[in-house]
């Protein structure tokens, strides 16, 4: 698959650091963490990379899809050997809701691990609640909050998973 193009920066901007690449592709993600997908790039494009640069990209969620992702990268490399490092990733996402009685609130959300990254918020709830401790466990995200939030209680999560 390809890059069908490269922007640097907006309107202003020339010159910042640290500054973001727009690149748009027609590669999956797989295709775009590879090792040195951006060789050549540089040329092809009369761009500049760096190291204090990091990427907006869009790719295909699968190989000749319609449908489009947006990631955000950061750039690694020297020279002409240049590649894209994911700075995050969301994985799930998604409400629940939950009768009360209790101020732990346990989400089933499968493929979760310990070692992501989650956020939740209270949306609605008949007692004013706030949330002290968001913890993830295997196929789990546990809220635990002030106090029991009643009936009609919406959580609102989202789970992100880091890249080395």
């Amino acid at each position: 698959m390809t890059i069908k193009d490269i922007q640097v920066n907006n309107v202003g901007q020339a010159g910042v650091a640290p500054s973001i690449l727009y690149i748009d592709t027609t590669s999956t993600r797989a295709e775009v963490n590879a090792s040195g997908f951006l060789n050549g790039a540089a040329q092809k494009w009369g761009v500049s990379f760096s190291d204090k640069q990091l990427a907006l990209v869009s790719t295909k969620t699968a190989p000749n899809a319609s449908a489009t992702e947006v990631d955000v990268y950061r750039l690694s490399g020297s020279s002409q050997s240049w590649s894209l490092v994911p700075v995050s990733n969301d994985k799930f996402a998604g409400k629940v809701a939950d009768g009360g009685g209790s101020a732990t609130i346990a989400i089933t959300v499968a493929g979760v691990e310990t070692t992501d990254v989650v956020f939740a918020q209270v949306e609605a709830s008949t007692d004013p609640v706030s949330v002290i401790k968001v913890t993830p466990t295997a196929n789990t995200v546990t809220v635990i909050l002030s106090a029991d939030p009643g009936a009609s209680t919406v959580i609102s999560y989202q789970v992100l998973r880091a890249y080395s």
